[in-house]
């Protein structure tokens, strides 16, 4: 009885430790977002979304897959945040650019100089040294507006007064009790005065045929 006492507590360090494996085990390992600490760089991962950075590049600048990057879009609400909020300041740049491409702007350009600079002895008022350094000026340049940005600009702002086709619709009413009475001459007739309307009305070309 008594090494059975002994042999049970030999064996309970032995048991301990399984069930310290078995509950390590349980717990899983960390994810690659938390051993990569993703959540620290956030800001890097707006910062590329703003300068124009694919998914498949940031993937690569994380070290993770692409699989692994969408997995962190879906599961992480941290990290599809500072995806959106990239790719929302530079839709915000680059709609400012168009704007100012679309309507002109000015701005201040620097103009460097070369200059020398002498000193001279206050007593003998010989030249001490001379030296020569590179200096700026600033002047406002203006930069006309651009064709292209205004013409997308206006067809999104404007879409029903400028988009590429506009549509007609004109009617044109024949009494047809009195076809029967109408020659040819007579129907072509009516035919080329509906064709002017059409044109009128921003139809490119009308085809028409009189049949017997």
């Amino acid at each position: 009885m008594a090494d059975n006492k002994k042999n049970e507590g030999q064996e309970l360090p032995e048991k301990n430790k399984l069930d310290n494996i078995v509950k390590k085990n349980l717990g899983g390992r960390p994810s690659s977002y938390e051993s990569l600490k993703i959540s620290t760089k956030l800001e890097q991962v707006k910062e590329w979304k703003l300068n124009g950075a694919t998914n498949k590049q940031i993937a690569k600048n994380l070290g993770i897959s692409v699989s692994s990057f969408c997995e962190y879009l879906n599961k992480y609400p941290e990290f599809r945040q500072a995806i959106e909020k990239g790719k929302e300041v530079m839709a915000d740049e680059i709609e400012n650019a168009l704007f100012k491409s679309a309507v002109g702007y000015n701005y201040i350009k620097k103009i460097p100089f070369k200059a020398k600079k002498i000193i001279y002895d206050p007593e003998t008022n010989k030249k001490i040294s001379e030296t020569e350094e590179i200096i700026y000026g600033e002047t406002e340049e203006h930069v006309p507006p651009q064709a292209i940005p205004g013409i997308f600009m206006i067809k999104n702002l404007m879409p029903d007064k400028y988009k590429d086709k506009i549509e007609h619709e004109q009617n044109i009413n024949i009494n047809v009790n009195k076809l029967d009475a109408l020659t040819n001459d007579d129907l072509l007739k009516i035919i080329q005065n509906s064709e002017s309307l059409l044109k009128n009305a921003g139809f490119v070309e009308v085809d028409y045929e009189v049949l017997d």
